[in-house]
């Protein structure tokens, strides 16, 4: 559901315009088979020197590997609040993500955030057989979008930097212990309510 088959794929038009171009693909494999499905893929389209798979990083070193990143993409088919799209807000990468979770909320808080058309419906209106049936199609309208996403990323990429700088102060507030607490808190009094 992480769809990096999908973004190698897009990578690979990104790489015959841009020779110093490189994909970092950084997680602990929740598949193997489909992380060796990845890697054959990286292969196959001759990827081996420009995608790396990194399958396991301390969360330090993946920080700080995100933070040095010129753009972080989350291409994925489902998601809820993406952890890792808060930590590139958080650090002043621009990214670019599917139109799943909270991907819209996160990319009010930067213009250096791109929300891209996702893969499908949203996951509250898919039934599991046509999210399996999303997930073995090719996706080739999906892939040439996110590959035109990145490769606008790659020439706007002074500007999305700019605004992603911009925006850890409001990412920092967005994200803190304060503001989540006070949604729970509302939450629970909306529950408390209904439920006299």
């Amino acid at each position: 559901v992480k769809c990096q088959d999908r973004l190698v794929r897009a990578f690979a038009m990104i790489a015959r315009e841009h020779e110093n171009a490189r994909l970092l693909l950084v997680g602990k494999p929740m598949d193997r088979i489909f992380f060796d499905e990845v890697c054959a893929l990286r292969e196959e389209l001759g990827l081996t020197e420009k995608v790396a798979i990194i399958p396991g990083m301390e969360r330090a070193a993946a920080l700080k590997l995100m933070k040095d990143s010129n753009c972080f993409v989350l291409p994925s088919a489902v998601e809820g609040c993406s952890i890792s799209l808060a930590e590139a807000a958080l650090l002043g990468v621009p990214a670019i993500c599917t139109d799943v979770g909270t991907a819209y909320d996160v990319a009010e808080i930067s213009k250096g955030i791109r929300v891209i058309p996702g893969t499908g419906k949203g996951i509250l209106q898919i039934h599991h057989k046509e999210l399996w049936s999303i997930l073995c199609s090719d996706q080739h309208d999906f892939v040439e979008t996110l590959a035109l996403s990145m490769n606008k990323a790659i020439y706007e990429y002074d500007f999305l930097h700019a605004e992603a700088i911009a925006a850890i102060p409001r990412a920092a507030e967005w994200f803190s212990m304060d503001r989540a607490f006070d949604r729970f808190i509302n939450v629970a009094g909306h529950i408390r309510a209904a439920s006299l």
